[in-house]
């Protein structure tokens, strides 16, 4: 049986969950097309756009050069970006 994520876990989850569903519907892409374009199966990019996945490091890199974006742009929390 899975342990619940802490809430910190959770809140990771949910921003690269945003960054990575915003920069995929920037570049007009379905979550099919972009997994046929990273190699990361299309059930994992849902999970991960959901929250419910957590990202591996392999995926974070495949996923941003599939979108052309730097990876730490999905994991950026740009909404607090100023307020460090």
């Amino acid at each position: 049986m899975a342990v619940p994520a802490d809430p910190t876990t959770l809140e990771r989850r949910m921003l690269v969950a945003e960054n990575l569903r915003t920069a995929r519907r920037r570049r007009l892409l379905t979550q099919a097309e972009l997994a046929g374009r990273s190699g990361v199966d299309r059930k994992t990019v849902s999970r991960i756009e959901n929250g419910v996945h957590a990202v591996t490091i392999d995926h974070l890199f495949a996923l941003a050069e599939a979108l052309d974006v730097p990876a730490a742009s999905l994991v950026h929390d740009y909404a607090n970006a100023g307020r460090r």
